[in-house]
């Protein structure tokens, strides 16, 4: 807070110390404004006096100041008191279709006529606009050519003429209808819509000037023409009754449909006034009327429809009108709210006299505040100049030249306008800082430098030699020697006498040497008069051997020049000048022009000392004599050296942040670079030679040379290739986007970007012509060849790193397009919308084309970029355009069509055609949809699939496998979703059959070993015989995606290892298969079931035991005896369909006995007869003992093929231990039955 009232005091104070100039300022910008408008104001009434008095008809196209000049003409026409008038009148435009009746209507209802015929003049005579003059209202009539014209000519002449009188007042809109065309219903409607929005888009132009919603009265005409009208307007002109309805907003729009309801209350009064037959067509009127006023509202709706751009035109009155003559008229269109009164009370000159008015009271407060504020600014300066001329501060150069009279008058401008009020004070205060300039800077110094010489008077003579051990002495005094003539020189110095003329020629020197900044110089020279005296004492002045210095320089000059002029005749002849010879040489110029510059300054001082014995009273002794008269001419030596120091190997720009462009740009400078105008040698002679140099000759060596040191300066640069060189910083060109339609989210997918500078206009804007012109430009040069070598190859490296970077762009952009689609609706509308000329296929396509295939004509580094686009020349091919169609596209085209027609088809007709003999799989494609025949027919690989035939096509185009993906987009595509309903089928299908066939088998003996139940015939003939429900079922289904490999079934590998299968499908297939094999022979008959076994040896006999002699195992006709010797393997078969016996017994002798006993386990005839018998086994108790004491899930059955039967011999009859029974065979029998079931 203390900031901010420290910033506002500190504003105020400025303002009330510097009020007079803030009033200056203000009155000068209000006249600038009056002077600026009345200019104009000028302007304008000539140009619109020069104008002609008409204009032509309309020609094509109607030129914006068509309209304009019109108005211009009418208004020139228009008494100046009759034209001031007009501002305040109301302003009517009004609009109409052909035969709507819009001039009659004016004529009728508007006084324009009486007005003319007394000299107000209405503009009728141009058929573009017509205007009307009444004694209320000017009447603008635009032609129905215009109203139906909808170019923008006509929009910019309706503009132009109606922007400068409607900024500031509105008017009102006339529209004409043409009632009586309302009993033609369809055409009447069709005519109300197409004129409302002919005038809607004029309505528009008003609304955008006037910047609000325009008044609108829509007038409908020829009412007259309808029956009753006339007899019903007749008595409301009688009863005084307008028919004008008004509208308060648009929202009464909808109460159109009334009608003239509101008039149906006067009915009564009309049946008593009006005769009969009056009265019975006033009727008819009003009872037709509805009709006219629905046509009315649909008008008015069409009118003010909502339009983003504009605001809605403002319906207030709907006239009913009549276009007879000589008829009473209550409802007119033109009716004005400006009074008689108000026209009277307008006063047009009151602000011309109030602005006079202003401009002298501004002038007077001009000139008294100019005073004031000079006065001001004078009190200020004297205060200031007192200041510096008693004391000396830091910037006191600058500060006395601020408060001198020009930078006084600079600083403020607009008193070199006003009169000089104070001239004798601006005077004293010039005189005042002169004087201030010799107190502080001239006196002192005159005086140190009288010091410093060793006598004050200055006389003396400097004799002393070159040799002289007190050289250095005598220089130190004749270097304050010089200084004090300087500073004496300056004293006298005035702008308008020689001494000044000649010391404002040197004054660099001048400041330089007595340490006086040149601004103090300039200025005292500048404000010095003559008449001012000095108040200092200046002593005698005397030259000596000034001559003789001068001689010694001349030797110097002489000695120096020689070597100098060999060694730049030498370089003058070189083709190219290298950096170090010109650096050499610049140096030597140097020095050369440091010598004829101490030569200069001994002359400046020689002729200083003869003007200031001419021009003061000093007392000054010269002496000039022993300058040697050498040979030389100096000017032009010196013009030459000046010349030659202005040389330079610097190009215009280093090629560090130079393009291609820049370079050549550059080069081309430097090639036709000529700083000298005209070619007029340097002639001059020294000593006894004459010299001739040619500046064209030299600057053509130096640009030869600055043009090679250019390019080797530029390949050493970029020695790291970029392909960037081609293009400015800044360029207008767009990337190339993918999919910018749909943001690459739908459908067509893919989000990349391809830089602007590798595109087909980048190429064309800046890559041709630099490889076109730069070559050519670079070999034409008068360089060595060895640098233009240099050059194109560094070039050529560039052209073949930007057609990589090209190529790669267009690479990465080509792999990120694809097709992405969930439903076989979308593929259909993907299809459907593939290849309209703006899909985002075709647009890719093309994209790449237009920006791959580079005319490289003969140009060899168009064809090094070209080249790198080899891999897109299919695109080329497809879009070889012939007879407005793609041949070779049309292919690929017609692939997808039949496959959209396929999609779109209940069944596949290149199926149906087939005998189902002939197509194994035909069973398998009649249960899929015609998107899952499509993916069986891909993943089946056949011949006349999409795939196939797509690849097929593919290869006779030539498109490597690479560029193959977004071709084949909708076939995946299509195979993908197919292969989703293939799986689905696969899944159920093998769910069916397995539930229905395979796991009945799983709970039933002997496939189960702990199964109550026993497998039936039916059972294993449904899950195992070849043409059983299982096999048959899996040959329709699932059978053409897997196959038998060795006995083992496997999954088909097709395309992308579709389609899945279940997880336990083909173990359970191996399993089933094998067990079928064992079951059926081929022909499909039951198959023995085969087993190998050999009987082992009898038990051990243990003491007192009876002792077995004979053991026998018998399956059907087959039995295995066992005599305590060895056995033989024997391969025995059991017809396992049919029942069969099976037994398992001992014959035993008793210890002490000859009496043979049997121990039997026997087996009735029955089914499984065998796997019956094996169930008496220790190994199946064992086994089923583990299963009811849950042990190891998968265990084997048995742990070896050994097989025993435990007999109990034990009787009434003998007594014995149980004894075991065994078989060994070669294959466990139980693995042979046994169904797992797959994980």
């Amino acid at each position: 807070m203390v900031t901010e009232q420290k910033v506002i005091e500190t504003v105020g104070k400025a303002f009330w110390d510097h009020w007079h100039l803030v009033l200056v300022i203000v009155g000068i910008v209000l006249v600038l404004l009056l002077v600026s408008g009345i200019v104009y104001y000028i302007f304008k009434r000539k140009k619109a006096q020069a104008a002609k008095n008409s204009i032509e008809t309309k020609k094509e196209p109607l030129k914006s100041s068509a309209l304009r000049k019109i108005w211009k003409n009418f208004l020139k026409e228009m008494p100046g008191d009759l034209r001031r008038h007009t501002m305040v009148f109301d302003h009517f435009i009004v609009f109409g279709g052909w035969s709507s009746g819009k001039t009659t209507l004016i004529d009728h209802y508007t006084d324009w006529q009486g007005y003319a015929r007394e000299f107000y003049p209405s503009y009728t005579t141009n058929p573009l606009l017509q205007i009307y003059l009444g004694s209320k209202a000017l009447v603008q009539e635009i032609p129905a050519s215009l109203l139906s014209d909808t170019s923008s000519d006509v929009r910019k002449a309706l503009f132009k003429l109606w922007k400068p009188i409607f900024r500031h007042q509105t008017p009102t809109v006339v529209l004409v209808l043409n009632g009586i065309l309302a009993s033609e219903e369809d055409h009447y409607i069709e005519y109300l819509t197409r004129e409302a929005q002919y005038l809607r888009g004029k309505i528009n132009i008003l609304s955008a000037i006037c910047k609000k919603p325009v008044r609108v009265r829509i007038a409908v005409t020829h009412l007259d023409l309808m029956e009753g009208f006339s007899e019903f307007s007749e008595y409301l002109v009688k009863k005084g009754i307008s028919l004008n309805m008004h509208l308060s907003s648009n929202d009464d729009i909808s109460d159109l449909s009334m009608g003239l309801e509101p008039y149906e209350k006067y009915l009564t009064d009309t049946l008593l006034t009006l005769p009969a037959d009056q009265y019975l067509k006033a009727i008819s009127f009003l009872r037709g009327a509805p009709k006219l006023f629905e046509h009315l509202k649909f008008f008015a709706g069409k009118l003010t429809g909502q339009d983003p751009l504009s605001a809605a035109p403002q319906i207030v009155d709907i006239c009913l009108t009549s276009l007879e003559e000589n008829k009473a008229r209550l409802s007119n269109p033109f009716a004005a709210h400006i009074t008689r009164e108000q026209l009277e009370k307008f006063d047009p000159y009151r602000r011309h006299r109030r602005i006079a008015s202003a401009l002298g009271l501004i002038a007077l407060s001009l000139l008294m505040a100019s005073f004031l504020y000079e006065l001001d600014l004078v009190k200020q300066r004297q205060q200031e100049a007192s200041v510096l001329s008693a004391s000396f501060s830091e910037g006191y150069e600058r500060k006395i030249h601020d408060l001198l009279p020009d930078q006084y008058f600079e600083k403020h401008y607009f008193l070199r306008f006003t009169p000089d009020f104070f001239k004798e004070n601006h005077q004293a205060i010039s005189r005042v800082l002169v004087e201030s300039i010799r107190r502080h800077y001239l006196y002192p110094r005159l005086d140190s430098y009288v010091l410093a010489s060793g006598r004050k008077d200055m006389i003396g003579s400097l004799t002393k030699q070159m040799s002289d051990p007190t050289k250095h002495y005598i220089e130190i005094r004749e270097s304050m020697h010089d200084k004090y003539i300087y500073v004496v020189g300056l004293l006298y110095a005035t702008k308008s006498n020689a001494l000044g003329k000649l010391m404002q020629g040197n004054i660099d020197h001048i400041s330089e040497s007595l340490s006086v900044p040149d601004m103090i110089i300039e200025d005292y020279i500048n404000y010095n008069q003559p008449d001012w005296p000095i108040a200092h004492e200046i002593p005698t002045v005397s030259l000596a051997q000034r001559g003789n210095d001068l001689g010694q320089i001349e030797k110097m000059i002489a000695f120096h020049g020689r070597s100098y002029f060999q060694y730049i005749s030498k370089l003058y002849n070189q083709p190219i000048i290298n950096e170090n010879d010109l650096d050499k040489l610049l140096h030597e110029t140097d020095h050369f022009l440091m010598i004829i510059r101490q030569f200069d300054i001994h002359q400046f001082y020689i002729k200083l000392m003869s003007v200031l014995k001419q021009e003061t009273d000093l007392v000054i002794n010269m002496d000039d004599s022993g300058a040697n008269q050498f040979g030389w001419q100096k000017d032009k030596i010196k013009q030459f050296l000046v010349f030659i120091k202005g040389s330079s190997l610097e190009p215009p720009q280093k090629p560090e942040n130079l393009k291609f462009e820049g370079l050549s740009e550059n080069i081309q400078m430097m090639l036709h670079y000529n700083k000298v105008k005209t070619d007029v040698p340097f002639k001059f002679s020294f000593g006894d030679e004459e010299y001739i140099f040619s500046p064209k000759k030299w600057n053509d060596a130096l640009n030869r040379s600055k043009i090679c040191v250019f390019l080797r300066r530029a390949v050493a640069y970029y020695k790291t290739p970029n392909g960037n060189l081609f293009f400015p910083s800044e360029y207008d060109f767009e990337d190339i986007v993918m999919n910018p339609t749909n943001d690459g989210g739908f459908l067509f997918i893919g989000k990349a970007r391809v830089d602007k500078k590798f595109t087909k206009n980048a190429i064309e804007r800046y890559v041709k012509p630099q490889v076109t012109d730069l070559p050519v430009l670079i070999k034409s040069l008068p360089v060595p060849d060895q640098d233009k070598t240099d050059f194109l190859r560094f070039f050529r490296r560039e052209v073949d790193f930007y057609g990589q970077m090209y190529a790669d762009s267009y690479r990465k952009f080509y792999l990120q397009f694809d097709i992405q689609i969930n439903s076989a609706g979308a593929l259909r509308f993907a299809l459907n919308q593939m290849f309209e000329p703006s899909s985002s296929f075709m647009t890719f396509l093309q994209t790449i084309k237009e920006n791959t295939q580079i005319e490289t004509g003969n140009n060899e580094y168009l064809m090094i970029i070209a080249g790198k686009m080899k891999d897109f020349q299919f695109i080329g091919k497809l879009l070889d355009e012939k007879n407005g169609v793609y041949p070779e596209l049309d292919k690929y085209k017609i692939l997808l069509d039949q496959m959209k027609t396929d999609l779109q088809q209940e069944e596949d007709l290149r199926v149906a055609g087939k005998n189902a003999a002939d197509d194994p799989f035909a069973f398998t494609k009649s249960s899929l949809t015609p998107l899952g025949k499509i993916a069986f027919a891909i993943n089946r690989q056949e011949k006349d699939s999409y795939l196939v035939l797509t690849n097929r096509w593919l290869e006779s185009v030539g498109i490597s496998r690479q560029w193959r993906d977004i071709f084949l987009a909708p076939i995946w595509t299509a195979y993908f979703l197919g292969m989703n309903e293939v799986e689905q089928k696969i899944f159920q299908s093998w769910s069916e059959i397995t539930i229905a066939n395979i796991d009945p088998l799983y709970n039933k003996f002997p496939f189960n070993p702990q199964a109550v139940d026993e497998a039936t015939l039916d059972d294993i003939r449904n899950a195992t015989h070849p043409q059983g429900r299982f096999w048959l079922a899996f040959q329709k289904t699932i059978a053409p995606y897997c196959h038998l490999d060795n006995g083992q079934w496997k999954k088909d590998p097709g395309p992308y290892g579709l389609p899945k299968l279940p997880s336990d499908l083909t173990a359970t297939l191996s399993q089933i298969s094998e067990l079928g094999n064992r079951l059926w022979n081929k022909d499909g008959s039951p198959r023995p079931l085969e087993y190998t076994a050999k009987a082992n040896p009898l038990p051990k006999v243990l003491p007192d035991e009876p002792v077995p002699v004979l053991a026998h195992v018998t399956i059907g006709t087959t039995s295995f005896l066992s005599f305590n010797q060895q056995t033989n393997w024997i391969t025995f078969k059991v017809d396992w369909p049919y029942e069969c016996a099976a037994s398992v017994g001992l014959e035993l002798i008793p210890h002490k006995g000859d009496v043979k006993y049997k121990s039997t386990v026997e087996l009735p005839s029955t089914s499984w007869c065998f796997y019956k018998l094996l169930k008496k086994t220790e190994e199946y108790r064992d086994m089923a003992r583990s299963s009811v004491s849950g042990g190891q899930k998968g265990k084997s059955y048995w742990l070896k093929n050994e097989i025993r039967w435990v007999i109990d011999p034990t009787s009434d009859k003998i007594k014995s231990h149980p004894m075991e029974i065994k078989l060994t065979f070669k294959k466990d029998p139980w693995e042979l039955m046994l169904l797992k079931r797959s994980p």
